[in-house]
């Protein structure tokens, strides 16, 4: 197992542990945790940032750092986590939507808005090639790896699904009796 693969079951296992202590703890409880959990990050963040401001400091090439710091996948998600990140969110999800677009062909994706961790973007020319739902699949995939700090991702433009074919009890009923 990489550092990257550690790094996200780590992370699955920290989701996982939070929602079996909220169940356990209760509604009273619970925001007294989360303030802990959330003191605890930020404290660490805090000392991630210093020690990244020491790096920069006594690098030779600034540049060279944030490259190295840019391409490993778990220190990317922690200085995004605290707005640290050596590229700036706009390269990055533009970088995103570079990739979706190789991927989906014709169909055009850009970005209508970006605030507050939210991305709002303007899909076109998405058809029965790719569904809407593969298209928001690999959009949702493009972002996560390359923006983590992203919480919420809307799509404006998308077809409307068709409408799905129902086979009731009747008509299976109806079709077994000829």
């Amino acid at each position: 197992m990489n550092n990257e693969e550690a790094m996200r079951e780590s992370s699955a296992r920290i989701t996982h542990m939070l929602a079996d202590l909220e169940g356990a703890v209760g509604p009273n409880a619970w925001p007294r945790v989360e303030a802990l959990v959330t003191e605890l990050v930020a404290l660490y963040g805090e000392g991630l940032l210093r020690m990244l401001a020491h790096a920069r400091a006594s690098a030779t090439d600034a540049g060279e750092l944030d490259a190295r710091l840019a391409s490993d996948q778990g220190v990317a998600s922690l200085l995004s986590l605290h707005g640290a990140h050596p590229v700036p969110l706009e390269t990055r999800l533009e970088r995103a939507l570079v990739r979706v677009r190789e991927a989906i062909g014709d169909a055009r994706v850009e970005i209508e808005r970006v605030s507050s961790g939210e991305i709002t973007l303007r899909a076109s020319n998405v058809h029965q090639v790719v569904t809407a739902g593969n298209f928001t699949a690999i959009v949702n995939k493009a972002i996560q790896h390359e923006a983590p700090e992203i919480a919420a991702i809307h799509i404006d433009g998308l077809p409307a699904a068709p409408p799905q074919k129902l086979v009731t009890t009747e008509q299976l009923v109806r079709r077994g009796a000829r």
